[in-house]
């Protein structure tokens, strides 16, 4: 339905108007470098009189301010959010995999709530229902949400679309990582039978041996595919994750193993990625699960590659490895934990997790 100027009544402020018979609805009539806004408030109807116009006239300078910032940025104030999620992913650097993933929860959590919404017209309520959705999940799938989120909204405040982000402190998780870790049983035992079975199974297979073993010191498995030759200090027995294939977004450097120095060594270089796709050497290797399963066989039932991570808290903890080291081993960020080894090397770090390995394995 039309909006009639002539159903409305000037108030005492420009480009504010009052409905003739409808005292709790008000006109944004005003033009800002030309360009025209007509757009209807509904004030509370328990407020009263002076409450209506005092509130009214302060969301039409919300506007007006809105509209002035646009118009000298050059953004469109009708960008959504859809819009802006597809621009992040086109700018930002991450590995294929996590990109993906991020897309995923996006889809299936986000885009239903929000994603075709102006992004003006988000509130910190949208974002709180986001969080309602996903409070079934685990901290760390729920994470993705304000990991996806406050990125788009940073843009939109550096290209002056808005001027806060309606992401607050109650909507972010809190971790504690450590503590998340699921302790293991006979965490030594099974240590020692994996780190057997990993060298046994993969006697032959360097490439993948040197895989598995970056798994078993603490590497996720996208940080370990994803490496490349030239991240690899064979001179000072130094490795570097980088940030893109970080979760954390900060390249990482860490000491490199012997027994992992040992069968990179052996292996082939035909591609810039030590662990490249034989059909595809130009990407890294996207399938692994029947290595899983041949050290599945060999070990434990509940082994997978993440798995190792739990394992090597469980057993290294066991041996008097503070919780400091086993952080920075396993490339944490949370908060508690960071504000301790801010100035600690992850390097250094690995050497206390690396000498308590070989104590444990004999």
């Amino acid at each position: 339905m039309a909006i009639l100027l002539s159903d409305y009544i000037a108030t005492k402020h420009k480009g504010l108007f009052i409905h003739k018979d409808n005292q709790d609805k008000f006109l944004f009539n005003f033009r800002i470098n030309g360009k025209a806004t007509r757009k209807v408030f509904n004030a509370t109807p328990a407020h009263t009189k002076a409450d209506k116009l005092k509130t009214a006239y302060k969301k039409l300078e919300e506007l007006k301010g809105v509209k002035t910032r646009v118009e000298s940025s050059g953004a469109n104030l009708d960008a959504t959010v859809d819009d802006y999620f597809d621009k992040l992913q086109k700018m930002t650097e991450r590995n294929e995999e996590t990109q993906k993933s991020y897309e995923r929860h996006y889809n299936r959590y986000i885009k239903p709530t929000i994603g075709k919404m102006k992004l003006v017209n988000v509130t910190p309520t949208h974002i709180s229902t986001i969080t309602a959705l996903t409070k079934h999940l685990a901290n760390s799938t729920r994470q993705k949400s304000t990991a996806i989120l406050v990125p788009i909204f940073r843009l939109a405040i550096d290209e002056e679309l808005i001027q806060f982000t309606p992401v607050k402190h109650i909507h972010k998780i809190k971790r504690k990582q450590l503590e998340e870790k699921k302790v293991i049983s006979n965490a030594e035992t099974k240590y020692r039978e994996v780190y057997k079975a990993i060298n046994e199974v993969f006697a032959d297979n360097h490439k993948i041996r040197a895989l598995f073993l970056f798994g078993f010191y603490g590497r996720r498995k996208t940080e370990a595919l994803h490496l490349k030759w030239s991240d690899v200090d064979f001179a000072n027995d130094s490795y570097t994750i980088r940030g893109v294939n970080s979760k954390i977004n900060t390249d990482m450097s860490f000491k490199l193993p012997q027994d992992v120095k040992s069968a990179l060594q052996q292996c082939e270089r035909f591609s810039s990625y030590i662990f490249a796709s034989d059909r595809d050497p130009s990407k890294p290797i996207s399938e692994i699960r029947e290595h899983v399963e041949k050290i599945r066989a060999a070990t434990v039932p509940e082994y997978n590659f993440h798995w190792m991570r739990n394992l090597s808290v469980s057993a290294l903890s066991s041996m008097g490895v503070e919780a400091i080291h086993l952080s920075s081993m396993l490339g944490h960020t949370d908060t508690a934990t960071v504000k301790q080894y801010l100035s600690l090397q992850r390097e250094s770090s690995s050497v206390h997790t690396l000498d308590a390995s070989k104590r444990l394995l004999g």
